[in-house]
């Protein structure tokens, strides 16, 4: 890596005579073809990327993103290829200084995300949401930002039913929405040859309130040196903020073992003074409907496993027995309704009726 790398920026951009592209040029007249192509070929003011066009006009934009070639439905797409590494493999390697500018680099990409106002909160092409903010498996769609403030004051509603949130933590009302990545880290930063960051993997983005990505940021664990540099150079938002964490108690990932995941908490720790029942979170979305002896991820719709628990848990015991040698009477018989229990205690079977 080259010792220092400092924003470029060219001369000639601060011209104030001479010949700059659009000089004298009628800007209707120009196609948007044109301005794309000039964002690469007009004089640089600064690298991230703002162009001198003429004697009375810039032009800003230029987030690093890999060019998208092709897109199909069947769950894949082509980009371009960026020569260069992934940032979260070489960044305790840079020196100071590198990772200073590197950091800047990604808060002015934050900065214009947050410049551009949506209407509407909705995910980058539409469809459920999914992110931070949201259990894997996706909640929505919502027709319009009432019900996503909705949706976010009801975690709210039960993350305060089972003590997990200080109980003065106001409802949400959504403001301004912007862009968040929302997902920004060094595992999705590229870092080009010339000391550039391009970032990848949109797939949590969408347009949501601006403390999304300073909250996601906050919560991450690991490149917590990247983390500090880029929020201290971007806009925080203090309240939202601490709503924000005060609903991640709920944040869960489906696994073959059910958990909940939590994380330190950037308010003050609250402890519970009783669990919450597995049904209280899985009404309340945290957590996806799971079988209660799998705990494996069921659709609504999904029958109940057959046999019962108590039935499975006795053909357990059952072969248990069987293996050890131990003395079983001639009468056991296993069927749904005549089901025969070995007492541990009493060493002997016991015959009993289970409801399935």
């Amino acid at each position: 890596m080259e010792p220092m790398m400092c924003p470029f920026s060219d001369p000639h951009s601060r011209d104030l005579e001479g010949d700059i592209p659009l000089d004298g040029k009628d800007l209707d007249a120009i196609t948007d073809e044109t301005l794309a192509t000039l964002l690469e070929s007009a004089p640089v003011l600064h690298d991230t990327k703002v162009v001198r066009l003429s004697q009375h006009l810039v032009m800003k934009g230029g987030i690093l993103t890999p060019r998208t070639q092709y897109f199909a439905t069947k769950g894949y797409l082509m980009i371009d290829f960026i020569a260069g590494q992934p940032l979260g493999e070489c960044w305790n390697d840079l020196t100071y200084d590198n990772q200073r500018q590197i950091a800047m680099q990604v808060a002015d990409m934050i900065k214009e995300m947050q410049s551009v106002a949506i209407l509407q909160p909705d995910p980058l092409g539409g469809g459920p949401f999914r992110g931070r903010f949201f259990i894997d498996y996706s909640v929505g769609p919502f027709k319009d930002s009432v019900e996503v403030q909705d949706w976010f004051n009801h975690k709210l509603d039960i993350c305060k039913r089972v003590n997990q949130c200080p109980k003065d933590i106001p409802p949400f009302q959504f403001g301004k929405l912007v862009i968040p990545h929302h997902d920004t880290s060094p595992r999705n930063l590229i870092l080009d040859q010339d000391g550039k960051v391009w970032l990848i993997d949109w797939a949590d983005a969408g347009a949501y309130p601006p403390a999304f990505e300073s909250v996601a940021l906050l919560a991450q664990q690991f490149f917590t040196g990247f983390n500090e540099a880029v929020l201290s150079l971007i806009p925080q938002f203090p309240e939202e903020e601490r709503q924000l964490d005060s609903i991640t108690y709920g944040e869960a990932k489906p696994c073959r073992t059910q958990t909940i995941h939590t994380r330190r908490s950037i308010t003050s720790s609250v402890h519970p003074t009783s669990s919450p029942s597995r049904s209280t979170l899985q009404d309340a979305g945290m957590l996806p409907p799971c079988s209660r002896n799998s705990r494996k991820i069921l659709s609504p719709s999904s029958p109940s496993p057959s046999p019962s628990n108590k039935t499975f848990r006795t053909k357990q015991k059952l072969a248990k027995a069987q293996r050890q040698n131990r003395p079983i009477p001639q009468w056991i018989r296993l069927r749904t309704g005549n089901t025969i229990r070995y007492n541990a205690k009493r060493r002997h079977w016991r015959k009993s009726t289970l409801k399935v």
